[in-house]
């Protein structure tokens, strides 16, 4: 018989598909569910009496909501035709054109969506099992994130960095938070300039040295560049002018 290793319960991986199908594991011939996924837990706030969780995911839907006159708002669940016959309802969110079920979002707002959701289900589960053994809640994260800019429109872009600090601090008022973002986006950069702070803040460029076949890492000075095109000729991404 396998001996249980505790370190198989201190990581959780969530592929894609289980960020909206949960995470499950047999153990013993019983099935522990880990997460119950985004699609399961959205309806499950959104039907309970006890609306907290669900006014926080809706609030950090807003805050990402790449359109402040339009924000992210979660509509009623449905049942949509689908071919292997899955008797789920499906959370959907409203936009002025129609309400549509999450699942047939785009790219992009199901990434944002994800996102929103793996904060508020961390956090939450975090309080939650800090009660169980009678501990204090941590009031730390780090939270890393590569390619920030993924499948974001460009205004998305300018928007997406101030409302993540914005919302994790939201969580908890006293919430220490450590981020770190990778990006290829000089909107993204750009955007972080009102927030940089030298004395908390730092700005590395990462990049593969060819004369050694070594990758380098360089702490870089934040200077303020004011647009878009001024970061992408500068040092930290290189380009001799922005027309070719």
């Amino acid at each position: 018989m396998r001996q249980r290793n505790v370190e198989d319960d201190a990581f959780m991986h969530f592929s894609p598909q289980k960020i909206w199908d949960g995470v499950r594991k047999v153990r013993y011939n019983k099935t522990i569910v880990m997460c119950r996924g985004l699609i399961e837990d959205w309806l499950t706030w959104q039907m309970a009496r006890d609306e907290s969780h669900f006014s926080i995911f809706c609030a950090v839907l807003e805050a990402l909501s790449p359109y402040p006159n339009y924000p992210l708002v979660p509509g009623k669940p449905v049942r949509i035709p689908d071919a292997e016959r899955d008797v789920r309802e499906i959370p959907t969110l409203k936009f002025p054109y129609r309400t549509v079920p999450i699942i047939l979002c785009s790219a992009g707002i199901k990434r944002i969506v994800a996102l929103a959701y793996l904060l508020v289900w961390a956090w939450h589960e975090h309080v939650v099992n800090s009660e169980l053994i009678h501990e204090k809640p941590q009031h730390s994260i780090v939270l890393l994130i590569d390619e920030m800019e993924a499948h974001l429109h460009p205004s998305w872009q300018r928007s997406i960095v101030p409302a993540i600090l914005k919302v994790v601090q939201a969580l908890s008022a006293k919430m220490s938070t450590q981020v770190i973002i990778a990006t290829h986006s000089p909107l993204v950069l750009a955007s972080v300039e009102p927030l940089f702070d030298e004395d908390q803040d730092s700005l590395f460029h990462l990049y593969l040295d060819y004369t050694n076949n070594s990758v380098q890492l360089d702490n870089l000075p934040f200077v303020k560049r004011g647009r878009a095109d001024q970061w992408l000729t500068s040092e930290v991404f290189g380009l001799t002018d922005t027309q070719t």
